[in-house]
């Protein structure tokens, strides 16, 4: 049982002829819990958010994104010991407390202009700067728009003890810790114009021309973005619909809709992936990284046992457009050995 507790309140400004205006504060009372009968406010933190306990240091993740440590050992004379703020184009996603460590993750949009060194946050307004180098990526083309940053923190002194860095996708980031890892994941669309491709040389070799199939192939096989694919597919087939009169365009299309959508059933599962990054925490390293398709909910999606690591996803979130029906969801449960 813990002798204190700490409680958040926000005290609205309130306006009446009877009753005096009351300045808005927000903060964080210490409070004597135990024994019950000697239940006594304590003393008042000027800071509220999401709390954490490691030992004597009370931790506060502020809404406005800063975290700071206090110094609670002393009930009656809570004194802040450090404190931590991103920086520009930074945010912070979560916080996890594990065995007297405080390991933050933060994301940073990518710069074009400036990718690294990256600063993701200062402590006491000096920053920590990550090299270019010591950045992790995928070893597979995916889209990227974040840098995700783990700093292992001691509680204490707010000190970063160990750092990691890795890129990924801000899309439905979720963050979960078993007692030996630390694990990261993004979520991100497939290919649709090799998905297309498959669908042609499966399904409709006999109402598309072989020029126009074989296009669509080659462009599978060049080194561009999904997005530039995805383009010039359009551009392909825009290119031949317009040598059809309208009636004949829009009998290719119908066609193509009503092949897609058995098709797509049997497939869908190929468009939408969620990439894991796995990080042990001994050395606060990567250990593995893997992919499983579909889109887990939130943390409680993810779950380890045994060194397998169980998540469960939703299909048939995405679309594409172009033949492409929004269709049944589906759920799935993937277990990834210790390797992902």
């Amino acid at each position: 049982y813990y002798s204190q507790i700490y409680m958040q309140w926000k005290a609205k400004k309130i306006k009446s002829k009877t009753t005096p205006s009351r300045k808005e504060t927000n903060g964080t009372k210490v409070i004597r819990a135990f024994p019950p009968a000697d239940l006594a406010k304590e003393s008042e933190i000027d800071a509220t958010g999401n709390l954490l306990l490691s030992d004597k240091t009370l931790i506060v993740l502020s809404y406005d994104s800063k975290v700071a440590g206090y110094d609670v050992s002393d009930p009656k004379s809570p004194s802040k010991r450090w404190t931590i703020k991103p920086e520009d184009n930074n945010y912070i996603v979560t916080a996890r407390l594990y065995k007297q460590v405080l390991y933050l993750i933060t994301r940073t949009n990518i710069q074009i202009n400036h990718p690294c060194p990256l600063k993701p946050v200062s402590l006491d307004d000096n920053p920590v700067e990550i090299k270019c180098a010591d950045i992790y990526h995928p070893t597979i083309n995916v889209p990227v728009d974040s840098t995700f940053t783990v700093l292992a923190l001691n509680p204490s002194s707010g000190r970063v003890e160990n750092k990691i860095s890795f890129v990924g996708s801000s899309n439905g980031s979720i963050v979960y810790m078993s007692e030996n890892a630390l694990y990261v994941t993004y979520s991100y669309d497939g290919d649709f114009t090799k998905f297309f491709s498959n669908f042609l040389t499966e399904k409709g070799k006999d109402i598309i021309p072989d020029w126009v199939h074989q296009k669509i192939q080659k462009l599978t096989e060049y080194d561009l973005s999904k997005t530039a694919k995805l383009t010039e597919l359009q551009f392909i087939l825009e290119t031949y619909y317009n040598s059809l009169s309208n009636d004949e365009r829009l009998k290719m299309e119908n066609e193509i809709t009503n092949r897609m959508q058995d098709f797509q059933k049997a497939h869908q599962r190929d468009l939408e992936k969620t990439g894991i990054v796995k990080i042990a925490l001994a050395k606060l390293e990567v250990a593995a990284v893997g992919d499983a398709p579909g889109r887990p909910l939130n943390q409680f999606s993810l779950d380890e046992y045994q060194n397998y690591l169980r998540i469960a996803t939703t299909i048939g979130q995405s679309g594409f457009g172009m033949f492409w029906s929004a269709g049944e969801s589906a759920n799935d449960v993937y277990i990834l050995d210790q390797d992902l």
